[in-house]
């Protein structure tokens, strides 16, 4: 895809939301994928994909990127690029290291591959040239899939390489007997030989393929076991590859119910005090403003009119961030920051923990240009998606805006004299006259800002959420007399050092401090000396943001 080798970066996934908001954020990235002859991207997107072959020998270009997820979750899940027909028997088979002839498949329906949605259906027939189906069709037919999404398999599009599966086969998907919602569980988990020795290998092997490795971008599920799960395979990378860059996100889908509240809770802040020690820098990323607390809010969007109850709604939401915030290490040519930079730029004085923002879309109207839009703006430039922070007292940021070209960056029917007079029309390039829109609004505050011509391209299967304002390329209009499907859109994603991130640590403390560990029948094992320091830990990255603590 691009001449250009290196600066490499392996993603790993646990847990189903994590999976769900990997699914959307894979998608987004072979949307902006350009195959038009001698056009190079400004994305560099060999950071995150690799090439290989099939059994075939035909070239395959896909996610550098491990996932784990439950047996019985990938019920829907197509694998054409290495297998001719693909049920979950057949990834579990293809992912074994043992010799066909000794191993035996046992059907079990509880496991077995679920019927297909049109969209996958589509997708098949697109990709084998079958029945006529053009890729137009399939980028913007509407499949109604907010009725028709139950794993995130069933809107996954970017297909993924055998070694990328991982099943933890001990628990059982949707099985309420017997959940795995504890992070001891997940701690358990990675202690069999079936997952730790098999993971690792796995990684090893995408680590060797690189040919400078930056380090590791991670999802996961907080609020289960899947938080054991991470913290444990953490440790493994501090131990085997210390001079590589670990970002990580944990993430909470929006609250479903009151009854796991405390183990939700317990669950987080166990992999907060784990993250504070093992990672380079984390974001806790939920559109739960306040999911420590047994309420039901969630973050506003005005130009979003999305359904918080569907994990592929706000897994979308989520995806853009982070397909925006990973800019900053995916530019070509060495405009960016490498991931290590990224993570030792925002987090001075042990302050690991990052408030993440976003604006989708970046609402400029179709007759405005970048500078007026900046210069009529009112209120923050983004909304945060870390749970309990806010934007204010921002010490450092790092800021990404994708979807401006460049060729609207200044009013067509300003006289000279006004040039003249507006130091901004000394700017060149639309991250130069962001950065200085942000020095004349936030004097105080460290800036690095980062843009791409690339807005985020919302064909099929991304949700069509958007209001009635945003026409069909992104821009915000009056509102229209019929919707239309929304083709691509400008966005701003941030990464914060403010004391909003304090506080947050704060808040999860104290929640946390108001539960008897003594009622939660998952953590009798868990010694309370053990908790004490966990608690102990949490509160004293929280004193990092202090006032006391100068930058």
């Amino acid at each position: 895809m691009s001449p250009n080798k290196g600066s490499e970066i392996i993603t790993l996934q646990f847990g189903q939301y994590s999976n769900f908001i990997g699914t959307h954020w894979w998608n987004l990235q072979e949307a902006g994928f350009d195959y038009t002859p001698d056009l190079i991207s400004d994305i560099n997107h060999d950071v995150l994909f690799r090439e290989g072959l099939n059994h075939r020998k035909e070239v395959t270009f896909t996610p550098r990127m491990l996932l784990v997820d439950l047996k019985g979750s990938l019920q829907t899940c197509v694998n054409d690029l290495y297998e001719d027909v693909t049920t979950q028997a057949d990834i579990l088979n293809s992912i074994t290291t043992w010799s066909p002839d000794k191993v035996e498949i046992v059907n079990d329906s509880s496991t077995s591959s679920s019927k297909t949605n049109e969209f996958q259906e589509d997708l098949k027939k697109l990709e084998n040239n079958r029945e006529g189906v053009l890729s137009e069709v399939v980028d913007y037919k509407d499949y109604n899939l907010e009725d028709n999404v139950n794993y995130w398999s069933d809107f996954m599009r970017t297909r993924y390489h055998p070694r990328s599966f991982n099943v933890v086969n001990e628990y059982q998907h949707g099985n309420t007997g017997q959940p795995f919602d504890c992070y001891l569980q997940g701690v358990e988990v990675w202690k069999s030989e079936a997952m730790c020795e098999e993971w690792t290998d796995k990684v090893r092997a995408f680590v060797e393929e690189c040919d400078c490795l930056q380090g590791f971008q991670i999802l996961s599920d907080a609020t289960s076991g899947f938080a054991g799960l991470c913290s444990s395979s953490l440790q493994h990378l501090k131990d085997e590859y210390s001079t590589k860059a670990t970002l990580v996100f944990p993430v909470t889908p929006p609250r479903t119910s009151e009854s796991d509240f405390k183990l939700r809770t317990v669950n987080t802040v166990l992999m907060m005090a784990s993250l504070g020690e093992l990672a380079d820098m984390f974001s806790p990323l939920s559109l739960s403003p306040d999911c420590w607390n047994q309420t039901e809010t969630y973050r506003q969007f005005p130009l979003l009119e999305y359904k918080p109850s569907l994990l592929y709604h706000s897994s979308a939401i989520v995806s853009s961030l982070l397909d925006t915030l990973s800019l900053s290490y995916r530019l070509r040519g060495g405009s960016g920051l490498s991931l290590r930079d990224l993570c030792s730029f925002l987090t001075p004085v042990g302050r690991k923990a990052a408030t993440t923002s976003l604006s989708l879309p970046w609402p400029m109207k179709h007759a405005q240009s970048l500078l007026e839009c900046l210069e009529q703006w009112e209120g923050p430039l983004s909304t945060p998606l870390t749970p309990y922070s806010n934007l204010d007292e921002v010490a450092i940021q790092v800021l990404n805006l994708r979807g401006e070209d460049g060729h609207k960056m200044f009013p067509k029917d300003m006289s000279n004299r006004d040039r003249s007079s507006n130091p901004a029309y000394s700017c060149t390039t639309v991250h130069e006259l962001f950065q200085y829109f942000l020095s004349c609004d936030m004097p105080r505050t460290l800036h690095r800002v980062y843009s791409s011509s690339q807005p985020i391209k919302t064909i099929n299967p991304y949700p069509d959420f958007f209001s009635k304002r945003v026409s069909n390329h992104g821009c915000v209009n009056e509102p229209l007399e019929e919707k239309e499907r929304v083709k691509h859109v400008p966005m701003l994603g941030g990464l914060h050092c403010c004391q909003g991130s304090g506080a947050m640590l704060s808040d999860l403390h104290s929640a946390v401090r108001r539960i008897n560990i003594k009622t939660l029948p998952a953590f009798l094992s868990l010694d309370k000396t053990d908790f004490d320091e966990t608690l102990e830990a949490v509160m004293s990255l929280s004193d990092n943001y202090k006032d006391e603590y100068e930058l």
